[in-house]
């Protein structure tokens, strides 16, 4: 970063100039305050990761938060069902959440094009609306609906396209560490733009693999109390009903009430 852009930050997150900037600065981003980690991992995961070396010789990624646990065997192979339909991003919970206003210029600029909304069809495919028949100014106000980012798989070969990186990097490119566009924007927006009839919701194509995030399962926030807060749940019912799963669960989820 340039000296400019360090003291921008600091700025940002209240750190006098001869103070050492930590992970754990916290900094005002999109009328918020955010940890400098957690900013920043945000950016990675928007822009960073999709061109990262270790993925090079990969060609579609499972992602799953720390904080999301599985609780039953996949009863049907997600990878499996990538490759045969040619998919570009597989989700477990649509929306979560709305893009910031601001992307909406970045858009036209990426893509030389609008989009109005879009939907999901009742196949799971995103139904779009790009506005090319007419002026994007008659919708200032316009947001859009996001994938939620815990759980997704992805085609990077897509994502890591000159087309997609060039979007992306417009994206973040307002200063270091910027949460206000994310990696949910960043998942769902190419595909919504470049792909969204290979773009496919779990729940609308009978896929339910009941992954735990935040106390739900698949994202869905009428989980039956028994099941809320996935460490107690995991103790008291699940392990005893998914061996296989005890088995690896048990060294790294930790007892509670």
């Amino acid at each position: 970063m340039t000296e400019k852009e360090v003291l921008f930050l600091k700025e940002r997150c209240g750190c006098a100039k001869n103070e050492t900037l930590t992970w754990y600065h916290h900094c005002i981003d999109a009328k918020r305050t955010t940890n400098l980690g957690y900013s920043w991992q945000s950016e990675f995961r928007t822009y960073h990761i999709w061109k990262q070396p270790i993925l090079a010789n990969y060609r579609y990624m499972i992602w799953l938060e720390s904080d999301a646990y599985a609780t039953k065997i996949c009863d049907k192979d997600p990878i499996k069902l990538m490759v045969e339909n040619d998919l570009v991003v597989m989700y477990d919970h649509f929306p979560k959440g709305r893009s910031a206003l601001e992307v909406i210029p970045k858009i036209r600029r990426a893509y030389n094009q609008s989009l109005c909304s879009y939907d999901l069809l009742n196949k799971g495919y995103l139904a779009v609306d790009t506005c090319s028949d007419r002026n994007h100014t008659e919708f200032p106000k316009a947001t859009f609906p996001l994938i939620h980012g815990f759980h997704h798989i992805t085609d990077l070969d897509f994502y890591r396209s000159e087309r997609t990186m060039r979007f992306l990097k417009i994206l973040i490119e307002d200063y270091k560490f910027i949460r206000k566009f994310d990696d949910q924007i960043g998942v769902t927006l190419p595909a919504a733009i470049d792909a969204p009839n290979r773009s496919w919701d779990y729940r609308m194509n009978g896929l339910k693999f009941s992954i735990s995030h935040h106390g739900d399962l698949d994202g869905d926030i009428h989980t039956p109390a028994a099941i809320r807060g996935y460490h107690k749940f995991h103790w008291k019912i699940n392990r005893k009903k998914w061996v296989a799963g005890a088995k690896m669960c048990d060294p790294w989820i930790s007892q509670r009430g």
